[in-house]
């Protein structure tokens, strides 16, 4: 076999998910190995994998392999007579398959929920099956290179030969090369303990930059995480521009050990995993005994039509459910709508106010099962908008509750999912950087006292504080108002013009969107809590619907707990029960909404609404449906709101169009305003 002279695979890149230890998102990274000449890319970024959908997104996208990993701060017992019974040093573990990526996800969650500190070996030793894992020893701050600082080469040793005890097969001495004085004995050091444990080593540059003029970002960035400024030394600081990607020729020459660079591309031929599903995965319900969550579905949506629907529409009904159920069977979706189905329960069991919108808003079967409290057929809706057999990414169910209630409806579901063993959590949402809060961090990193950090803050205002801080230039005369022409106004300028668009800066709960799995969570993501003690994944709501898992959107909505209130007042003065979605239609309340008055109205309080409605004088829910769909981004770019204005209001006719398009677009005066014309 000839010997390589080039490093194709880079094993353990960082990005911007490492909080504070990185320049680069997971897609410019594969997008700048993919222009160096890499083949493999494997992220492990520290105790997360947030980045892994993003990174095998784009990894297919660009035609490279991508290998998942993390690396993990690791706690190795220290000797008997030490002053701390541990010592914190990080592990580089890689997935080798879908086994091997829950194994690491179990870990991270390990160290969120119950070891913030870092794992301790013993855990590390329990965790399952390590033989779907391979472990690299860590870079700079690993304890190979750390201890051979300290000429602690006995225990170095023994680290070793621990790890080894829990990766028979797959252990390897991390191999980097960091452009600093000593890297040559630093390496043969590193072979030679190698050697003599015999164990193999591996080339594995540590990655952390698109680029080498992101140095000083990078540094900014990790004085940030520590809480220093670029005054004060410090040992994590980065001390050159030697993590960037570079070339695989580059890296073969300041690594030339034909078997660590053989290594390497051995260790990513082993990673095989493919993150990104091809099927949805629905959780289960709960059934009776030797029943199917399909049979059961269908003889719940049956029973219900005669109560939902009166005799004539029943038959119209029916022939609309068969075909969905029948779609429903094809796509194996039986327990999300049984699910779905099992929280607005609870919520009409317990009096509160919910109900679905979005696109299952077009469901029969939404409807007679009660997520919905519209009738589709009456107001001509379609299902394949909602749902159909070519889809692979989730449906859009949004479940509005009151607000006022919501906290106990999310407690439910964390009870009645989440301690089952099926999987249960929030949806995280990505904090990106905004200026305000960049200057904030990188003017600290950079020595800005707080006083000018704010006072700059404040003199962007509304007319520059929604830019990215890419943009910051545009600013460049606030700026310039605050700190004059001092030096540091310049480089904090070139530092804020290097963050990313979507430069995430930490990860928080989404509003509402809950993910429901049929297997453990940490099959697909490792779970945290947030400072409110809400459970979340580490994956947003793209990440989600990519990975196929099923996402409830359960949002709290003021209105709503109005409208329970009202509700709870007219049974206290009458006695009477109001079922919301049955209500019946009252002239004097068209009467209002035409003159404008719509305070305090929800979705036609607004300025724009409130005209619409003096204009438009809507005298029913489609009229209305019309009028709030108009101020909408698409109906106003596309020039649909005057003509369809003009048309209602008799001043102007309606073009004659022909068939189909005549029948589609008269219920809106010939203009196309609806997602469900455009599938007609």
């Amino acid at each position: 076999m000839t010997t390589p002279r080039v490093l194709t695979s880079l094993l353990a890149c960082q990005s911007f998910f490492s909080e504070g230890r990185s320049t680069v998102s997971p897609g410019r990274l594969v997008r700048a190995a993919k222009a160096a000449g890499f083949t493999t890319v494997g992220l492990a970024d520290w105790c997360s994998v947030a980045g892994a959908v993003e990174l095998c997104h784009e990894a297919r996208q660009q035609g490279l392999h991508a290998v998942i990993g993390v690396t993990l701060p690791t706690l190795f017992p220290n000797p008997p007579r030490s002053s701390t019974p541990t010592t914190l040093f990080p592990l580089v573990l890689l997935a080798r398959d879908r086994a091997g990526y829950a194994t690491l996800c179990e870990l991270i969650t390990a160290v969120n929920l119950s070891h913030p500190h870092g794992v301790p070996l013993d855990v590390l030793r329990q965790a399952g099956d390590m033989q779907h894992v391979v472990c690299l020893t860590g870079g700079r701050q690993g304890f190979p290179t750390l201890l051979g600082e300290q000429r602690d080469l006995a225990r170095a040793a023994t680290y070793l030969r621990l790890l080894r005890t829990i990766f028979p097969s797959a252990l390897y001495v991390q191999l980097f090369h960091g452009q600093a004085p000593n890297e040559r004995r630093r390496l043969e050091y590193l072979r030679g303990l190698a050697r003599d444990l015999e164990l193999p080593v591996v080339a594995a540059p540590e990655v952390s930059m698109a680029t080498p003029d992101e140095y000083p970002l990078l540094d900014a960035l990790t004085c940030a995480r520590l809480g220093i400024d670029v005054q004060t030394p410090h040992a994590e600081r980065p001390r050159n521009a030697a993590r960037h990607v570079g070339t695989p020729e580059s890296w073969g020459a300041r690594l030339p050990f034909g078997d660590a660079l053989l290594n390497a591309q051995a260790v990513a031929d082993q990673c095989t995993l493919h993150l990104l599903p091809e099927r949805l995965s629905v959780p289960e319900p709960s059934l009776p005994r030797f029943q199917t969550a399909q049979g059961a579905l269908e003889e719940r949506a049956y029973a219900a039509v005669g109560e939902r629907y009166l005799p004539d529409a029943r038959p119209a009904a029916l022939d609309r459910l068969r075909t969905e159920l029948q779609t429903v069977a094809e796509l194996d979706m039986a327990g999300f709508f049984l699910t779905a189905a099992e929280v607005t329960d609870y919520c009409r069991a317990h009096g509160i106010l919910a109900a679905g919108r979005g696109s299952a808003a077009g469901s029969v079967l939404c409807f007679v099962l009660g997520i919905t409290l519209s009738d589709p057929l009456a107001h001509n809706l379609l299902f394949e908008r909602f749902l159909h057999t070519g889809r692979s990414s989730m449906p859009d169910v949004d479940i509005d509750i009151a607000s006022s209630r919501r906290d106990q409806v999310l407690g439910w579901v964390e009870e009645r999912w989440g301690l089952t063993g099926i999987g249960e959590a929030m949806v995280a949402n990505r904090i990106t950087y905004r200026l305000k809060s960049a200057i904030q961090d990188l003017g600290r990193a950079l020595g800005l006292p707080p006083d000018l950090r704010d006072r700059l803050s404040r003199a962007l205002g509304r007319d520059y504080g929604h830019l990215r801080p890419h943009r910051a230039r545009e600013a460049e005369v606030v700026f310039t108002e605050v700190l004059g022409d001092a030096p540091i106004k310049d480089a904090l300028l070139t530092l804020l013009g290097q963050v990313e668009t979507r430069f995430t800066r930490h990860l928080a709960p989404h509003s509402g969107g809950v993910v429901l799995s049929r297997e453990s969570l940490t099959h697909h993501s490792p779970l945290t809590r947030s400072s409110g003690g809400l459970r979340m994944l580490t994956f947003d709501k793209d990440d989600v619907e990519r990975l196929g898992l099923i996402k409830l959107d359960l949002l709290g909505l003021r209105m709503l707990a109005a409208l329970e209130r009202a509700r709870e007042e007219v049974l206290r003065l009458t006695g009477e029960w109001v079922e919301y979605g049955q209500l019946p239609d009252d002239p004097s309340v068209w009467r209002e909404i035409s003159t404008g008055d719509t305070m305090a109205l929800f979705q036609i309080e607004s300025p724009a609404q409130v005209q619409m409605a003096a204009r438009l004088q809507p005298k029913n829910m489609t009229q209305l449906a019309h009028q709030i769909a108009l101020i909408r981004p698409g109906p106003i770019q596309s020039g649909t709101v005057h003509p369809y204005v003009r048309r209602a209001r008799g001043e102007e006719p309606v073009p004659d169009l022909p068939d189909p398009l005549k029948s589609i677009l008269a219920a809106t005066h010939g203009t196309l305003m609806f997602q469900e014309q455009i599938l007609r």
